[in-house]
């Protein structure tokens, strides 16, 4: 009966650990997701501030980071289900 509760506990400490380790991969993954959309918006606005102006940049910027925003809910709730 001890070897079994030995090899049980040896399971949930794999189980446990693989579960850790996918928690802090994906949230280090979902920080550096967020990182590069604001790249992205920042770059976008920066080459359009000079040509159209700085409110209509921010307009532009501000409807891709809607649209990214709706795509990540979408996927999200896509694998959801």
């Amino acid at each position: 009966m001890a070897e079994l509760a030995e090899a049980e506990g040896r399971v949930a400490r794999q189980a446990i650990g693989r579960l850790g380790l996918g928690l802090v991969l994906t949230l280090a993954g979902a920080i550096l997701l967020v990182l590069a959309v604001v790249a992205v918006l920042a770059a976008i606005w920066l080459g359009m501030a000079q040509s159209i102006g700085y409110a209509w940049a921010s307009a532009v910027a501000g409807v891709t980071g809607l649209l990214a925003a709706g795509t990540a809910l979408y996927t999200g709730w896509r694998l959801s289900k």
